[in-house]
């Protein structure tokens, strides 16, 4: 049975404020036991969920950055799903199995505004060795109090992450982190090896090649690192991107479920059957393998003409504008949009100059994207865009954009036999033949 998602958490931001009602509420179920275990540092409470009186201990916890929370949402949705009423029978074959304790928001004073580190501006997950962060004491204390047999360690992942050798992106990146800078395996961390490969087994197939493994270069100040070394079996569950997927969806769904898999294989000890080299046959990611929109084999015309791929970054998570990334030989990256383009030439394209009112739709827009017209000069007050697509108004034309660099903001038309076939609008790719005119 799919795990439902609970309503209100599909946002690219989450807020201790957003789960407040959620949390409440399944911690009135009379299986679970809610806790404040303290507070952040400007004084918002952090919260547990406790459920089951098994003997074997689980620990959760998401949003140690605040800027992450696709996790945060998925501990809901697998909460929710366990108390369902349709899941009594599942639940009562595991609660007297495992003890489960979920921390669905470590990092409160960051998710309120959408930043990585804690309100003292110290990344938590690099302070569990120096413990100057109230959160971090927290964590701490927490798991040396609770003596977690797992622990799950629940982050987000740029977008831009590959998966080695097939050029998908990681919307899924796992890892049993090294407890010291041998790269040992003990017990603890072998049975964090053999539940990964356990759960990568249990995906449904496709799903499968979009997982990559971190390298386990072993971090001193990292929390999974030094909670490994009090010999928990850490494991480190990254989400990233999917095609058409801004808000994590689809990685949100694949927490819930990994980790419902999860307390099915802890609980009954099934993922010990596991060998432990098909943990490290989970290829590697690529970190900066993957753009936004990917152009190939485009012509720019110059002394002599020559041919590039582009890479383009846009800006999902903020107010800024796309910009080219990359420019050249691009064949070992992937896109989530790509765009083969057989020698189309590549146009900055000109002003329009605003002198009166102009109303945009559609048709008006690609008429114009069609004359040459890449973006607009003059009083923005003038411009009135009802289209689907953005628009550039600027005081001055764009400047010394006739040969496409890194760092240049992601506008202009691509070319064919002289027609424009196409337009780059804020790093979105307009196809103009498919427009009706």
């Amino acid at each position: 049975m799919a795990i439902e998602p609970e309503p209100g958490l599909d946002h690219w931001q989450i807020k201790a404020r957003d789960i407040a009602l959620t949390v409440q509420r399944l911690g009135q179920h009379p299986a679970v036991q809610l806790d404040t275990l303290g507070k952040s540092y400007q004084g918002r409470p952090i919260q547990a969920l406790q459920l089951g009186v098994g003997e074997r201990r689980v620990l959760m916890w998401t949003q140690m950055h605040g800027d992450e929370p696709t996790a945060t949402a998925a501990v809901l949705d697998l909460l929710a799903h366990l108390l369902a009423p349709e899941q009594a029978a599942r639940w009562a074959g595991l609660q007297n199995k495992i003890t489960l304790r979920v921390i669905p928001m470590l990092n409160p004073d960051g998710a309120e505004i959408f930043q990585r580190q804690n309100a003292q501006g110290i990344d938590i997950n690099r302070d569990a060795r120096a413990l100057q962060t109230p959160e971090g004491r927290l964590l701490m204390a927490e798991a040396k109090r609770f003596r977690p047999h797992v622990g799950f360690n629940l982050h987000d992942q740029d977008r831009r992450y590959a998966v080695d050798g097939n050029g998908k992106p990681a919307t899924i990146s796992v890892l049993a982190p090294a407890y010291d800078p041998a790269k040992s395996v003990n017990d603890s961390r072998r049975a964090a090896m053999q539940l990964i490969a356990h759960l990568k087994q249990t995906m449904p197939a496709p799903m499968q090649q979009y997982v990559g493994r971190y390298d386990d270069t072993y971090s001193a100040r990292a929390f999974g690192d030094n909670l490994a070394a009090l010999g928990i079996s850490t494991i480190l569950i990254e989400s990233g991107g999917y095609p058409n997927d801004p808000n994590r969806q689809v990685a949100r769904a694949l927490n819930a479920q990994m980790l419902l898999e999860a307390l099915d294989a802890i609980a009954h000890q099934t993922y010990r059957d596991v060998n432990p080299e098909s943990y490290w046959a989970i290829p590697e990611n690529r970190e900066q393998s993957v753009f936004d929109l990917l152009l190939t084999q485009l012509t720019v015309k110059g002394h002599p003409s020559y041919q590039i791929d582009m890479g383009i970054q846009q800006a999902l998570y903020s107010d800024g504008d796309a910009r080219i990334a990359d420019v050249g030989d691009l064949s070992p990256y992937a896109g989530y949009q790509s765009l083969q383009l057989d020698g189309a030439e590549y146009d900055a394209g000109r002003p329009f100059a605003l002198t009166d009112s102009l109303v945009l739709d559609d048709v008006a827009y690609a008429r114009l994207l069609r004359e040459g017209y890449s973006h607009f000069v003059g009083d923005a007050g003038l411009l009135s865009n009802n289209s689907q697509w953005p628009v550039l108004t600027l005081p001055q034309p764009l400047a010394d954009n006739q040969l496409p660099r890194r760092r240049m903001p992601a506008w202009f038309l691509v070319r064919k036999n002289s027609r424009v076939l196409g337009a780059v609008l804020n790093g979105q790719w307009v196809a103009l033949q498919e427009t009706s005119s």
